[in-house]
């Protein structure tokens, strides 16, 4: 009950922020996957690993488009990776 309290919690928060900040769609899914794989992986679960493959597209893409080619290469080959080998094991 608890998890999905704080994981509501979450969510609305990613909205507000994304309403205040008016970047409605894609920094909403960006601040709300990396909380949620912070919060998942502070608490043992595995499916933190989804969420923070999310995250690392995700951050990868919005750095490719802004011009910040080293973020989104090192997202890209190490952190997204790294999230595919700890969802396995």
């Amino acid at each position: 009950m608890r998890n999905k309290i704080i994981t509501i919690l979450i969510i609305v928060f990613s909205i507000i922020c994304g309403i205040i900040s008016k970047d409605y769609i894609l920094g909403t899914i960006i601040l709300a996957s990396g909380l949620l794989n912070s919060y998942y992986a502070s608490i043992g679960k595995t499916y933190n690993y989804i969420y923070g493959a999310l995250y690392c597209l995700l951050s990868a893409y919005v750095s490719y488009i802004n011009g910040l080619y080293a973020m989104a290469i090192l997202s890209l080959l190490i952190y997204f990776p790294s999230q595919i080998q700890g969802y396995i094991s």
